[in-house]
């Protein structure tokens, strides 16, 4: 397994986790974003975001999809198109991550009102450019109009709510939520994310 860490440019923010390699096949679709072998306590509940850029022909809006996990076991999921156009990928991932951030402080706290201890949730999406403009305070004239998803997003970080990771797309298992996808490949994430399994299938795709 081969890690890589980003260097955080502002102090108190995790860095970028991206894995690469065959240990990617995990049979828990909850874990494999931390490769289990980091020095970072996981957290009990972790949702995993994403988004299909413009996939719709009449209104060319994006379709968003998160899937939220506790402990392991899908809990709840959503696959919804956006409500404004988005002008690149990277801008219609961040709002897909503004969703799931904001679905995170709904079930961090909805679990402390069952005594369920979470300190904080770990949101897992694959676009590095969106994760890039979520976790940087910095601003610019061509994401200006963006700045409300990317400060909400940003904040939730600095208050210790949430937790932001990078996973490859191929691992990513809401990606069924937000587009068509091939019979192989949705066989398979479907297979990770009911936690059957799926990990010989992804090693042909690889080989291939």
């Amino acid at each position: 397994m081969h890690l890589r860490f980003g260097k955080p440019k502002n102090k108190g923010y995790l860095p970028l986790v991206k894995v690469k390699g065959a240990d990617w096949n995990h049979s828990n679709p909850a874990g494999p974003y931390l490769g289990g072998e980091l020095a970072v306590e996981k957290s009990k509940c972790q949702i995993f975001s994403d988004t299909s850029f413009a996939d719709c022909k009449d209104t060319a809006r994006s379709t968003g999809g998160y899937c939220v996990y506790v402990e392991g076991c899908p809990i709840s999921m959503e696959s919804k198109r956006q409500g404004t156009v988005s002008r690149s990928t990277a801008i219609a991932e961040l709002y897909g991550l503004d969703k799931a951030t904001r679905e995170a402080k709904y079930m961090s706290a909805l679990l402390k009102e069952f005594d369920y201890d979470v300190k904080f949730v770990d949101v897992i999406g694959d676009n590095s450019t969106a994760i890039g403009l979520a976790t940087s305070a910095k601003h610019s004239q061509a994401t200006k109009h963006v700045r409300v998803a990317e400060r909400a997003t940003h904040e939730a970080i600095q208050e210790g709510c949430i937790r932001l990771y990078w996973c490859p797309s191929a691992f990513n298992v809401a990606d069924i939520f937000t587009k068509n996808l091939p019979r192989e490949t949705h066989t398979r994430l479907t297979r990770v994310l009911l936690g059957l399994g799926g990990e010989e299938e992804q090693r042909r795709e690889e080989e291939e």
